[in-house]
């Protein structure tokens, strides 16, 4: 059912003694408002913009390869999807050539179809909000560097959008401050360390999930 139904009733009702949510921002607020009055325990998943920083000591190949395949799969739709990559400006280029032709390595296709390739978003007004985004990105000077809006090529229907790729965002652009939750990819450099690294990476609404590569472990553990 509905979340206004369903979800309203489940909150309020007596018998549970806890609640799990996992959807957006207001959702999760109805959930907690209901469950108040018998004091339920409430967990919540309300997405994010996950910050993946890429140090220069990195296996820089693995690390932006994985990164992208990580923002690409399930077409972007996932909560934890390390979708801000958080690059090291010795090796930022090297990255943005490596995660161009990640992207562009990455098959869109039926879910119908046997092979390893992304299907469509979820819905019509998912593909809406996933390009308008893009054409944000775009408007607020990001450099897209692979996809960008519209349909993959020689696809005319359905809610199939382009594997994405944008270098040189700040956090102050709207595909970094918002969950796209679609296959779009935002790369912001750093140049002093990794205090900045982590500042950036905290500059977020959204605090779900968090990743890193280095080849030094007592980095990893300092950040």
């Amino acid at each position: 059912g509905d979340g206004p139904t369903v979800g309203e009733a489940m909150s309020a009702h007596r018998d549970n003694d806890m609640m799990s949510f996992t959807g957006s921002l207001r959702g999760g607020s109805a959930v907690m408002k209901g469950s108040a009055p018998t004091a339920k325990k409430v967990t919540l998943e309300l997405g994010g913009n996950s910050p993946n920083i890429i140090f220069a000591d990195a296996d820089l190949e693995k690390a932006v390869r994985g990164g992208v395949a990580h923002c690409m799969e399930n077409t972007g739709q996932s909560c934890n999807a390390p979708t801000r990559m958080i690059v090291e400006r010795v090796v930022y280029n090297e990255a943005i050539s490596i995660a161009t032709d990640e992207a562009q390595k990455t098959a869109v296709g039926s879910p119908r179809d046997n092979g390893i390739h992304i299907g469509p978003l979820v819905s019509q007004a998912q593909y809406d909000k996933v390009q308008g985004l893009i054409e944000i990105g775009l408007a607020e000077g990001a450099r897209c560097v692979a996809g960008g809006s519209g349909r993959p090529e020689g696809v005319n229907r359905g809610y199939f959008a382009r594997p994405t790729v944008f270098a040189d965002v700040s956090n102050d652009m709207r595909i970094a401050r918002e969950e796209v939750f679609g296959p779009v990819l935002a790369m912001i450099p750093f140049d002093d360390g990794e205090e900045e690294a982590i500042q950036i990476a905290n500059q977020t609404d959204y605090g779900l999930a968090a990743y890193l590569h280095t080849s030094a472990p007592e980095k990893g553990n300092r950040v």
